[in-house]
């Protein structure tokens, strides 16, 4: 399968890689974090909460994973393999407009093509663009139904909507289709965190960690729930282990330093918010969306 480098791989510096494959977005595994609010519980802080954004595990892919069959030229496979390799040039100079247009030309000449959608909504969301985002992850599962990667992207970016019930459906059916997903059992977790259900979230976030115990995103994200329900201790362990996967993401710190203000700790939340400021996480940003948020 066609594959290209760009400069955005830069970004898989706050991933944990062990126990991961290739998503094939421009040849990278690229696994970023969605901050998003976590629901608020009475006299707990609002807490950001990580997913991994594109990261898919060996073994979500199936070992036998074939491409369908499609019906092109000659001709046609040069066209697209033309608008393919401008569009790398593209996306690897940063002109990400540029890059969507070609791959939206590749798509014209190979609309089988299941690899180009998957690439064009990575740059889609960069863009900012996330429901044309999700026509195209929903473009690649009906031409690739058996695989988790395009019901675990689309069921981020459609929980991010804020549409719990419709991203459960797709972490639920990458379950199905690999019961081994962790990043599908994380996905489940975070629908039931983000409906305000923190206990109903601790199996599912627990399970995904027992699937793949290197990633930092679902050690931080049981913290989350753990801190929603007063556990402070346990929220503290995982979020102790989140930091030792991955001890140069701010966000992390950032997170135990709201523990520990829950614990009533604040010379360690401020010495935690302060390593959160030298690794270049916007603690203020924060602060004032918790207060905004009454979580005082």
């Amino acid at each position: 399968m066609r594959q290209f480098l760009t400069a955005a791989s830069a970004i898989a510096i706050v991933a944990t890689t062990v126990g991961l494959t290739e998503l094939r977005v421009f040849g990278q595994a690229v696994i970023p974090g969605i901050p998003v609010m976590a629901p608020k519980a009475p006299g707990v802080p609002v807490v950001p909460v990580e997913v991994p954004k594109s990261d898919v595990p060996k073994s979500d892919v199936p070992v036998t994973e074939t491409a369908p069959s499609t019906v092109t030229t000659p001709e046609v496979e040069n066209v697209s393999q033309h608008y393919y390799d401008e569009a790398v040039k593209a996306a690897e100079s940063g002109d990400t407009e540029k890059a969507v247009e070609l791959l939206s030309k590749c798509i014209q000449f190979d609309s089988k093509n299941y690899q180009y959608y998957s690439d064009r909504a990575e740059l889609l969301k960069e863009l900012g663009r996330n429901d044309e985002a999700i026509k195209d992850y929903t473009s690649y599962i009906e031409i690739r139904p058996d695989l988790t990667l395009g019901y675990n992207n689309r069921g981020l970016l459609i929980s991010d909507k804020g549409d719990q019930q419709a991203a459960f459906r797709d972490f639920d059916k990458a379950s199905q289709i690999n019961e081994k997903s962790a990043i599908a059992w994380n996905g489940i977790g975070m629908t039931y965190l983000r409906r305000g259900d923190a206990k109903g979230s601790l199996p599912y976030t627990t399970k995904a960690i027992e699937l793949n115990p290197a990633d930092h995103w679902t050690w931080n994200n049981r913290a989350c729930a753990y801190l929603v329900l007063g556990q402070y201790k346990k929220a503290l362990a995982d979020e102790n282990k989140a930091i030792e996967l991955n001890p140069t993401f701010g966000h992390h710190y950032f997170k135990r330093g709201l523990i520990y203000k829950a614990m009533k700790n604040n010379a360690q939340m401020e010495q935690d918010f302060a390593k959160a400021r030298e690794l270049n996480f916007d603690v203020d940003a924060y602060v004032a969306a918790e207060a905004a948020n009454g979580g005082r």
